[in-house]
């Protein structure tokens, strides 16, 4: 049999870690010859294990020696922990405002006509384009104006273009540079569109009109 060094059992010894000492010749039976050293060390909590071993055999047996680690388990306790995170809103996508309303203009009449589009959307304006599709005979009679939620007034088509027929087109802060100054205003609220008419004889009507808010980032 095999012993260790204090007389423990092979498997208590290496538990605790000891030394175990080769067999000795007259502990192995008549036919068998063994040269086999097990030492397992102990070191900053953990147990690392140097086997070496040769084995001989005989006739009717073979000897088979399995060294077993037995690992410490460290502890510990946690003393803090914190979470930190920062919410960031996400920009919102693009408003869009649109209605088809065929509405007249009044001719040769200052007062001409409102149409507003309203939205509860959040935020600052980061940009806006505005399209118009209006029916006119002589568009230089026309006054066209957009009023933004807080009451800013920016004049996209004042008088010009004498007899030309119609305005269709998109006005934006690179046609028309008074779109930028609604920069931060709310985006909330009621968007109009007024068009009126300056002199007589010819006659239009709104056809369509559409608003694209794009929020500040």
């Amino acid at each position: 049999m095999v012993t260790t060094s204090n007389n423990i059992p092979p498997k208590v010894g290496m538990a605790m870690g000891t030394i175990m000492s080769a067999p000795r010749p007259e502990d192995v039976k008549t036919g068998m010859r063994a040269n086999t050293v097990v030492a397992v060390v102990i070191k900053h909590g953990r147990i690392l294990r140097k086997l070496a071993s040769k084995v001989a055999w005989c006739a009717s047996a073979m000897l088979f020696i399995r060294c077993l680690e037995k690992l410490s388990i460290d502890t510990g306790t946690l003393n803090h922990w914190a979470l930190e995170f920062t919410v960031t809103q996400q920009p919102q996508g693009v408003v869009v405002l649109e209605e088809a309303p065929g509405t007249h203009i009044p001719d040769d009449d200052p007062s001409g006509i409102w149409r507003s589009l309203s939205t509860s959307a959040a935020g600052q304006v980061g940009s806006v384009e505005i399209s118009v599709d209006i029916t006119h005979s002589w568009i230089g009679d026309l006054r066209v104006s957009l009023h933004s939620a807080d009451g800013t007034e920016v004049m996209l088509h004042n008088e010009t273009g004498r007899d030309a027929d119609d305005i269709v087109t998109t006005y934006t802060a690179s046609t028309t540079p008074l779109l930028a100054n609604l920069s931060g205003e709310s985006i909330s609220g009621a968007w109009k569109l007024h068009i009126s008419d300056h002199a007589g004889q010819d006659i239009g009507k709104l056809n369509n009109w559409k608003l694209l808010i794009y929020p500040a980032s």
